[in-house]
């Protein structure tokens, strides 16, 4: 019989726990970086106008009409440009154009907001997030930001961003 040592196993654990905030964003990177952008560009838009379908119906992203958001996450080497137009919500696809508001951050703080373990309040006054831009466009999106809700999703990928979450 080989003895167990559960000190070990537990250290070992506790070693592979703590660099999970470090692989899972580099695992995303090379994912963006690999997957043909078409396919991002429909993946993000049928996202988007999925989770967000009864917010865009009730005119809750009527303030971008006419108006261009970039989500820049900075470790990710990933950017998007959003803005919506005949009541969908469309990801742009040339870099040419100039967007009105940047949202700037790295991966586990947008996780951590979404997940509603950080308020963005934090995370601006922390400097994990950033807005440059119009000033007014960026107060409409921090307050969409802060109300938010993690039920949109399902509750498979609700139960995986509490957990993610909590090692970050």
């Amino acid at each position: 019989m080989i003895p167990i040592n559960y000190e070990e196993i537990m250290g070992f654990h506790t070693k592979i726990t703590e660099k999970i905030p470090v692989l899972i964003p580099s695992l995303c990177k090379y994912h963006l970086k690999v997957m043909p952008k078409w396919l991002k560009l429909k993946l993000v838009t049928s996202l988007l106008n999925h989770f967000f379908k009864s917010a865009i119906e009730e005119g809750d992203l009527d303030f971008l009409e006419d108006q261009i958001f970039m989500l820049l996450v900075e470790d990710l080497d990933y950017s998007v440009k959003i803005t919506l137009q005949d009541e969908k919500l469309v990801v742009l696809n040339d870099r040419k154009i100039e967007a009105d508001v940047m949202l700037k951050s790295t991966f586990n703080p947008l996780i951590l907001m979404i997940s509603r373990k950080e308020d963005p309040d934090t995370l601006f006054f922390n400097r994990a997030l950033s807005l440059e831009g119009s000033t007014a466009l960026g107060l409409e999106i921090k307050n969409w930001l802060d109300s938010l809700d993690l039920d949109l999703l399902p509750k498979p990928i609700q139960n995986t961003l509490q957990h993610y979450s909590q090692l970050i």
